[in-house]
């Protein structure tokens, strides 16, 4: 299987996007850490189901209220908690992962196909003192690809399962988007669980242009920062693509600070300075709204000043595609 991990901010994690963050009970707050669905049309859904569509490979989900009607468990939105019940899911897959909440005095046996796993102890809780929202841990399984059997139970206290996810066939695209993410924070805080061990083949890393901007560095630190990530990412073997962040509206500078045109041009460069494949969704974007004006552009392609609609979600999803078409990366393999 070719893992294909798509990284990013709140773009990548799919806002902007019909019903998404509507269907989130608690409401979503900024840097939500709960994985969104494969239903609603952000940019990373529609790659995957375009990918799958032409390679043959396929895709589960099942949320946290499914899990609790599965196990028997409560559920106690958003999670199914998981006490002297056991969970047990079939599943096809080479891939597993499963989002776990944060919560006091709990561990749990994890196992596959009735071998027990290395996770469960303490380094899979979060912090404790965290709300739902940002207090998750991402457990990513790599196994055959084949069919499989999970079975897990709490061995102390109670389990908190928000989602679950499979994948199967040869490939595999993934989101390890998070909202209001600056590329440094991403880098520092996150990379173990959401890159890392995903083991990805391809990162088609969005630039976290929009959070970089309002946190009001310098382009030329943000730069820095954002090679640093890129860089970080090519220690992992696999192939690194670039993709640039789509216009904003209204305001392009914020309290006298460089104009957010400037970070974009920064990601462009950092992506030549280091030689990998820059999908510049930005042009392309500017040349879809150019001569609109501010409410029109709006209406086109945006559903607030910084995030896409559906319409600038399907733009993104088709670079991505046809960047991995003439990377030749979905050739069909010889019968």
């Amino acid at each position: 299987m070719k893992r294909i991990l798509c990284t990013g901010d709140s773009h990548t994690w799919g806002q902007g996007a019909d019903g998404l963050t509507a269907s989130f009970d608690p409401p979503v707050c900024n840097g939500d850490l709960r994985l969104a669905s494969f239903g609603p049309g952000s940019y990373v859904n529609r790659l995957r189901r375009m990918v799958e569509q032409t390679t043959g490979s396929f895709s589960r989900e099942w949320s946290a209220s499914k899990l609790a009607e599965i196990s028997g468990a409560a559920y106690e939105a958003p999670c199914a908690r998981i006490t002297s019940e056991t969970l047990a899911l079939q599943f096809e897959g080479a891939l597993l992962r499963i989002e776990i909440a944060g919560g006091e005095g709990f561990k749990f046996e994890l196992k596959i196909d009735g071998e027990k796993t290395d996770f469960g102890s303490d380094k899979d809780r979060q912090n404790n003192s965290l709300s739902y929202e940002r207090a998750y841990r991402i457990i990513n399984i790599h196994l055959s690809d084949s069919g499989h059997t999970m079975t897990l139970k709490a061995t102390e206290g109670t389990v908190s399962i928000y989602r679950v996810e499979a994948y199967s066939g040869r490939f595999a695209v993934i989101n390890s988007g998070i909202g209001s993410c600056p590329s440094y924070r991403f880098r520092d805080e996150y990379f173990e669980d959401y890159v890392a061990n995903v083991k990805p083949d391809i990162v088609l890393a969005e630039a976290h242009t929009i959070n970089d901007w309002i946190v009001g560095d310098s382009p030329k630190t943000y730069g820095d920062r954002l090679e640093k990530l890129l860089k970080k990412f090519q220690t992992l073997g696999g192939e690194t693509a670039l993709m640039t962040v789509s216009p904003i509206l209204c305001e392009q500078s914020l309290d006298g600070g460089a104009d957010y045109s400037e970070y974009v041009d920064v990601s462009r460069e950092v992506a030549e300075r280091l030689g990998i494949p820059l999908c510049d969704a930005n042009r392309i974007m500017r040349t879809c709204i150019s001569g609109m004006s501010e409410d029109e552009a709006s209406a086109w392609m945006f559903s607030d000043r910084w995030h896409p609609n559906e319409r600038g979600h399907a733009i993104y999803a088709e670079l991505l595609y046809e960047f991995l078409h003439q990377k030749k990366y979905l050739k069909k393999e010889k019968v």
